[in-house]
Parts: structure tokens; sequence; C-alpha cells
């Protein structure tokens, strides 16, 4: 008897929330930040893009909803030293894990936090290809904060992610990512 209660209370509690399930996709404005040894580069922007998919479930609270994501992305950034022009390329497999809070119907703001997994690195120096996945640390977290604009049968968003992570694996030197993303989010239902 008491298993059925718990069963019964745990689906009408699960069904009880609102859910929304949707893929999302967008451009990645992305600045690496390079230091060592007191000195601080900045990149300039690399345009790339990023995909995934995207839930939203209600809390308590019925303008704040968690919404957990799985994102693939392409960030980095492109130098250019002495007339030599580099460009980084890191792939990833990311997972916010963000708050949502609409103060209205048609609008929220988010925020949270990102868990990406390194796929793949790859350098290109004057037209040279290296890939370099091994050299970077495998882990980026960062500090996600955003806006999203509901147009009907879409959404329309901007998030801005701050790399918390050093994914340098050198002992004097420091590596961050941060990004800009803008992207279009289609609910499936």
């Amino acid at each position: 008897m008491k298993k059925l209660f718990l069963i019964l209370f745990t689906s009408v509690s699960f069904y009880s929330f609102s859910q929304t399930i949707g893929a999302k996709g967008g451009l990645n404005l992305g600045k690496e930040k390079a230091s060592a040894s007191g000195i601080s580069i900045t990149s300039q922007s690399l345009v790339s893009f990023m995909a995934g998919i995207y839930g939203e479930v209600a809390t308590a609270n019925e303008n704040l909803y968690f919404a957990p994501e799985l994102i693939f992305s392409v960030d980095g950034g492109k130098f250019e030293f002495f007339g030599t022009n580099a460009t980084d390329k890191l792939s990833y497999l990311s997972a916010p894990l963000l708050m949502k809070f609409y103060p209205s119907d048609k609008f929220n703001i988010h925020g949270g936090l990102q868990l990406g997994v390194l796929l793949k690195a790859v350098g290109e120096v004057d037209g040279e290809t290296t890939e370099y996945t091994d050299d970077v640390n495998r882990v980026n977290i960062s500090a996600a904060f955003g806006a999203e604009f509901d147009l009907g049968s879409a959404s329309l968003g901007a998030r801005y992610l701050l790399g918390l992570s050093d994914l340098s694996q050198e002992d004097e030197g420091n590596l961050t990512l941060n990004t800009i993303q803008i992207y279009l989010a289609v609910p499936f239902n």
C-alpha cells in the first residue's frame, strides 16, 4: 500500500509540473584570454555555431523554471602576432544547468553554470592545422547568464558565458574562454 501511494504521489507530482522540450541553434562569438609571465592577451572574436536541445521544468514558483540543456558548440579565438595569424577552435559538448525567471509571459532572464567537455581542439597557424586536444584541460566550467524573448512559435535569446576554468595545462600559464551566444529556440510541444 505504501509503495502504491508513493508511486501515485510521484506520478501526480511529476505531471503537475509543466514541461517544455525543444531545439536551439545559433551563433557563438568566442574570445580566448591567455596570460603567462605577467603578460595577458585577449583574442579577436571567433564566429562559430552552437546547436542542441533544451528543456524547461516548472518549479513551485509559477515564474521560475529549471532549464537543463545539452549543447554542441565551437569556441575559441583568433590571434595575430607580428604578421602571423592563428585560430583556435575548441569543440565542446556542454550541459548548461540554468534557472529561468519569467517576469512576463514573453520574456525571461536566466543564469546558472555550464559544464563543458572538450571533444576536439584544433589550432591553425598561417594555414597549417594542428590538433592539440591532449594539451588542453578537458573540462570547462562557465557562469552563464542571459535573456530570451518569446516570438510566438520560437524564442530569440542571447547569453554570455564567463569562463571560470583554466584550460591551460601549463603551470605558469592561464587560458580562459568567454563567449556570447545568440540563438533561436523552437519548442517541440
